[in-house]
């Protein structure tokens, strides 16, 4: 998955667009504690915990939709 642009330089939240067929929207509905885990081809790597949250509004899917 990629994470889908932040709104603002200083935004504190993830996005991620999904097919919501996928087994981890079963996933987040029977235990929403996340980790996510970034590396790139140096080495460097960081992560972030917190909670996930599922959402199906339109707008916001449109808003951070990209074809990457």
């Amino acid at each position: 998955m990629t994470p889908a642009s932040p709104y603002s330089e200083t935004q504190l939240s993830l996005y991620f667009v999904a097919n919501n067929v996928s087994h981890k929207f079963d996933e987040i509905e029977h235990d929403s504690h996340a980790n996510v885990s970034f590396t790139d081809n140096s080495g460097s790597w960081a992560s972030y915990a917190g909670i996930a949250k599922i959402s199906r509004d339109r707008d916001l899917i449109k808003k951070h939709w990209s074809t990457t």
